[in-house]
């Protein structure tokens, strides 16, 4: 069974001065925490990035692709432990959060073609076009 997600791409990358990746290519991605009254193109890039669960570092471009054998459980399973190990979270709290953002993370993939490149632009995320 394959899962439609966001993974890090490097593709479409440089179409704005202030994109980065400091990702691995094809890392799942979750969300990530941001900054109060930053602006969209902020310095720390909190507002337009999200984060690959391996690195814990941020990109701002996004590939739809999808993952074999991996279920919803499984990624909630992942990220309930990175919320544990890396926020210091209670089991109870993390699983919670985990289960929501993954919800949610998988609405948003599912929201966009297969293979579609995608920006976030505070709360809007949209396709970026190929240079």
């Amino acid at each position: 069974m394959a899962t439609q997600v966001l993974v890090a791409t490097k593709e479409t990358q440089g179409q704005r001065r202030n994109d980065f990746s400091n990702t691995h290519e094809g890392e799942f991605l979750i969300f990530s925490l941001e900054c109060d009254r930053k602006t969209v193109d902020g310095h720390c890039g909190c507002r337009r990035s999200l984060c690959g669960i391996g690195s814990l570092k941020a990109t701002t471009t996004f590939k739809v692709t999808t993952l074999e054998d991996v279920t919803e459980q499984g990624l909630v399973s992942r990220l309930s432990a990175h919320f544990v190990k890396d926020w210091s979270m209670g089991p109870t709290e993390a699983a919670k959060l985990a289960q929501d953002d993954v919800q949610d993370l998988l609405k948003l993939a599912a929201s966009f073609p297969l293979g579609a490149v995608i920006e976030r632009r505070g709360k809007t995320y949209q396709t970026r076009l190929a240079a």
